[in-house]
């Protein structure tokens, strides 16, 4: 290949010398099936939709570039309905960078979708991306690419920690990932007793449980030493064999003056009780564990995970498939006061 004007390329063919128009290098590209990106070989998937001007992706000589100013690109936003059914997915979409460096959204096309939901997410959120427009030979020009948006989200499965990777800029087009994966499990060889006491701390306070039932064996009270901590760091509770006995133990029985005791006095609160299940160390900033929590008749139970932020440098503790339930003490509350009519 030799260069013979601004506009013109010469290519041999055979014995020949051919010349086609520079503008129109990049169909060559095409038909070699590949693309050299910063000196590696891809290969070259053209979009599905490609109408003058545009130029598809993987035939630029310079790729589309975050602006720096704008480095931290909004990413699509996980729809709550799906991620409340547990429902992952991925979009993947046609759309062109002008030489203003917006997305056209007038070319935004949908290749394919798991759900309508996940494909409006990824629409709302590419008007709000800037780039340093594509080039050809030194020129900006329209670029037109394939991008790709994984919603990722393990169904029924804690822990879980966020996924928020990309924008990428990839040989044809871009790439993004916002979901939740679950992390190898790789716990820390010996316990940090330090930080399980702070994890089972915010634990306590996400819960505002009175009454702590949890010890390392899994039988008995909590260890002293965890109690001063709680105590210490503003969140005390008593050992389970030391709870106050909730106003729902109470019905049906008589008090010290020998009144039958049918509901709490006024202004009466039972005591949060808080049970911890298979607390342990998924990773060294990732636990995971069971609940069991709830106060006077109601209670909730279900599984939990407390990750570490360091952003907010504190544990963040969030549960997921709570179950609430009523104790048999209360049902056979209501049954004795329905059949009195009261």
């Amino acid at each position: 290949m030799t260069a013979t004007s601004p506009t013109e390329t010469t290519f041999d063919e055979g014995s020949r010398h051919v010349r086609y128009p520079r503008v129109g290098a990049w169909l060559i590209a095409l038909v070699a099936g590949a693309t050299s990106i910063h000196g590696q070989v891809a290969a070259c998937v053209q979009p599905q939709t490609l109408n003058a001007p545009d130029v598809a992706w993987c035939a630029l000589t310079q790729l589309p570039r975050f602006l720096a100013s704008e480095s931290r690109q909004i990413q699509p936003r996980f729809p709550d309905m799906l991620r409340s059914a547990y429902v992952s997915g991925e979009v993947v979409v046609e759309a062109t960078i002008g030489i203003d460096g917006r997305v056209d959204m007038s070319s935004f096309r949908v290749q394919q979708s798991t759900h309508d939901l996940f494909s409006n997410a990824v629409k709302s959120t590419l008007p709000n991306w800037r780039f340093q427009p594509g080039e050809v030979d030194g020129k900006p020009v329209r670029a037109r690419g394939v991008m790709r948006f994984e919603f990722p989200l393990p169904a029924d499965t804690l822990p879980r920690i966020p996924v928020l990777d990309g924008p990428q800029i990839t040989a044809n087009g871009l790439s993004s990932a916002t979901g939740w994966r679950t992390p190898p499990f790789a716990p820390p060889a010996v316990t940090d007793t330090a930080q399980l006491y702070a994890v089972i701390e915010a634990i306590t306070r996400k819960f505002s449980s009175t009454c702590l039932n949890w010890s390392p064996t899994g039988k008995g009270d909590a260890p002293p030493a965890l109690l001063d901590y709680l105590r210490e760091h503003g969140s005390s509770q008593f050992s389970v064999s030391r709870c106050p006995p909730t106003y729902a133990s109470m019905f049906g029985t008589v008090d010290s003056l020998g009144r039958r005791i049918d509901r709490p006095p006024p202004g009466a609160v039972d005591p949060t009780r808080l049970t911890i299940i298979g607390l342990r160390a998924w990773t060294r900033d990732v636990y995971a564990f069971g609940i069991d929590v709830g106060g006077g008749t109601v209670y909730r139970r279900g599984a939990c995970q407390a990750i570490w932020s360091s952003a907010d440098s504190a544990w963040e503790v969030s549960c997921e498939h709570l179950v609430t339930w009523v104790s048999f003490t209360q049902e056979l509350h209501s049954t004795r006061t329905h059949m009195r009519g009261g």
